[in-house]
């Protein structure tokens, strides 16, 4: 096959294919026995990479690959659970001061927009009607979903992702009580968070943000717009600051579901089957956006963790008038030592 035929039939370049299969191939032989050859490793792959970017039914691979329904079901959860088993680790690696630093970087230069750890929000996947789930997974579409939450750096990949709530769950509800929510609010020392640092050109000290809708709720460490009509002319150049920025959270999920097409129609899995898929195309969506060396350089960090030093604690009041004042912190720098010419013909 050309490698851009490759390419486009599996997602992924000949090399990446063949790291993955090498990464997950030992949780997915079978063994040979005198009455049935097993389904290799590779076929396994092909099946369930063409299975998650086409969003094809389980009835239209069977007579595409001519296997059983059921036995190409097995195939997809067995190889699904190969890849979220191997590679979410790895893939969502956990964050140390100096990864979390060149996200913030990466925010300033490509999106105006300092102190940035992340971009936040969810999306619902769909779901054929669970059984016995009642309305738990019936979403304000009148559609039944499991939510994926995120957070995404400023290049479009997943720092952080949350899937399995319930689609009646609004975002900032799954959000909050997911375990990156609880541990962001608490500024917990496992984040490794970098300390806080002034906004460029200032000299006081202002801690690192999350960017979200307005639905998340303002803290001191959660940026959202403000809201209403009437608004001053500082605080829509905020806004219009804000929305650019936070931007690339919808932009990544909009580049997962057109590479991972099954994301685009209701999956047909039982709901904790369907986290799984999810999870696996988050995985994949990083492991496309990662060089194979950064890859490698992450793998070889696995064992090699050093203790960080601790985070300076941060009230985290959702209400106070703390958050308000650091929202007016941020809108005020856009305007002045953050300033730049574009943002008055955008509002």
């Amino acid at each position: 096959m050309y490698p851009e035929r490759f390419e486009q039939y599996f997602r992924m370049s000949k090399d990446r294919f063949d790291f993955l299969l090498n990464r997950i191939k030992w949780q997915i032989t079978g063994e040979t026995t005198n009455f049935k050859r097993p389904i290799t490793p590779k076929g396994k792959l092909v099946v369930t990479l063409r299975f998650l970017a086409s969003g094809s039914s389980y009835a239209d691979f069977a007579f595409r690959f001519r296997m059983g329904a059921s036995t190409i079901r097995k195939v997809i959860i067995e190889t699904v659970n190969a890849i979220v088993n191997e590679l979410l680790h790895i893939m969502m690696a956990k964050q140390d001061q100096a990864s979390w630093t060149k996200i913030a970087d990466d925010f300033y230069k490509k999106w105006n927009f300092p102190n940035t750890l992340g971009a936040g929000d969810g999306k619902h996947v769909g779901l054929f009607c669970p059984s016995k789930s009642g309305s738990e997974n019936f979403n304000c579409k009148k559609t039944f979903s499991v939510n994926l939450m995120a957070v995404v750096e400023a290049s479009y990949k997943f720092v952080m992702i949350d899937v399995g709530a319930s689609g009646s769950n609004h975002d900032a509800t799954v959000f909050w009580n997911s375990e990156f929510g609880r541990m962001w609010h608490s500024q917990d020392d496992r984040l490794n968070l970098p300390a806080p640092k002034p906004l460029p050109n200032t000299v006081e000290n202002v801690p690192y943000q999350i960017i979200a809708d307005d639905a998340f709720g303002q803290t001191i460490t959660v940026m959202t717009p403000y809201p209403g009509n009437g608004l001053w002319r500082q605080q829509r150049i905020f806004n219009y600051r804000l929305s650019r920025a936070r931007r690339v959270v919808e932009n990544a999920f909009g580049i997962l579901c057109h590479v991972w097409r099954i994301l685009l129609k209701r999956i047909e899995a039982d709901v904790e089957f369907a986290k799984k898929i999810v999870t696996a195309c988050c995985i994949l969506h990083n492991f496309l956006k990662m060089s194979l060396s950064e890859i490698f350089d992450i793998m070889n960090r696995e064992d090699k963790t050093e203790p960080q030093t601790a985070s300076i604690p941060i009230a985290t009041d959702r209400s106070s008038a703390a958050a308000t004042a650091m929202r007016n912190r941020f809108a005020s720098w856009c305007v002045n030592e953050g300033n730049v010419e574009f943002q008055y013909k955008m509002i």
